[in-house]
């Protein structure tokens, strides 16, 4: 296959119109209700969240997007892990519980001062794994919280959670999605209608199920499609982030990479002949990307400014990219 690049000099400055997400629940498949539910409360939180559901609902996605808007940042915001007033519980390398020394870890941070938000949240991904004397160092704190803390919790089966923490906590049920909206979602993501009836039949109301098939590393092919076909900024770079978790969990992430960008730009140059200047400036994306892989630069920064640069959104762009860039490099990041 021969793939043409051209300088985005000589594309032009066409734009084209975008939306970030400003909620947390839009671009999110389903769960309308309980996204309503938090947006309400950002204002004033209450001490303690715990999102629960099934595998596959959802419940993690939109209890990170939760986390984020707490500490005042967008709800895709990329780099909110290293936010100094989050706290993330997770048992330590090797071990399959969290501690109550890492509870009392976290009170000690607790009783700190936010450093830049208005308040510390602690995020529990598998609130499940804290063991009986973590779980009953937590409850005290959560009974006695420090002004302004948000706890964040997340599980799959509420019955393994006490009910001392689930009586204090507001709780959020991610219940399975009707077919319809999980067809809809999918559909706004750019597959045909009869592909996304097929995959939200045989995900049983679980939206990652649907996903997940289209963001392995060798569906590269269909992420192309999506990106291209989807209707804002918003969902290109959901896309990216599901591209960048599955090709992350292989044992040889870099191989999995290539592999992905590989088929996408197939799918690319497919696309030259009906949109010759998005499929251009995503190629440009594409190989930029690939060639990052086992480099310092993450391959999904290279993702991210394409999806910014097919909006024209030249000001973001120039912050994502810092003018160090090794010469080699196709000037997609010139603005």
């Amino acid at each position: 296959m021969t793939f043409i690049f051209i300088s985005l000099r000589d594309i032009g400055s066409t734009c084209y119109t975008f939306a970030m997400p400003q909620s947390l629940g839009e671009g999110i498949i389903g769960h309308a209700a309980v996204a309503r539910i938090l947006e309400s409360s950002l204002r004033n939180p209450a001490p303690a969240y715990l999102f629960y559901g099934q595998e596959h609902t959802g419940k993690r996605t939109l209890a990170e997007r939760f986390v984020r808007s707490l500490l005042d940042l967008e709800v895709l915001d990329a780099n909110w892990l290293s936010h100094p007033d989050l706290i993330i519980v997770e048992p330590d390398e090797g071990k399959v519980q969290v501690s109550v020394e890492q509870i009392r870890n976290l009170r000690e941070r607790l009783s700190l001062r936010p450093a830049r938000a208005t308040r510390t949240v602690t995020y529990v991904p598998h609130a499940d794994r804290l063991n009986e004397s973590g779980t009953n160092a937590l409850l005290k704190v959560i009974e006695e919280p420090p002004a302004g803390a948000v706890f964040v919790f997340v599980v799959e089966d509420l019955g393994r959670i006490p009910m001392t923490v689930r009586s204090r906590s507001v709780n959020l049920p991610l219940f399975s999605v009707p077919f319809e909206i999980l067809k809809s979602g999918l559909m706004a993501r750019g597959l045909a209608d009869s592909d996304a009836a097929k995959l939200a039949r045989s995900a049983r109301g679980r939206p990652g199920l649907a996903l997940e098939p289209q963001v392995r590393p060798n569906g590269g092919t269909a992420f192309a499609t999506q990106f291209l076909n989807a209707r804002n900024v918003g969902l290109r770079l959901e896309l990216i982030e599901e591209l960048s978790k599955a090709c992350e969990s292989e044992s040889d992430s870099a191989a999995a990479w290539r592999e992905a960008l590989v088929f996408a730009m197939q799918a690319a140059g497919s696309a030259l002949l009906h949109e010759p200047v998005r499929a251009s400036v995503f190629g440009l994306g594409l190989l930029t990307a690939l060639r990052s892989v086992g480099g310092a630069l993450s391959p999904r920064l290279a993702l991210e400014a394409c999806a910014l640069k097919l909006d024209g959104d030249a000001g973001r762009l120039a912050q994502l990219f810092p003018d160090f860039l090794p010469a080699p490099y196709p000037k997609i990041f010139n603005v």
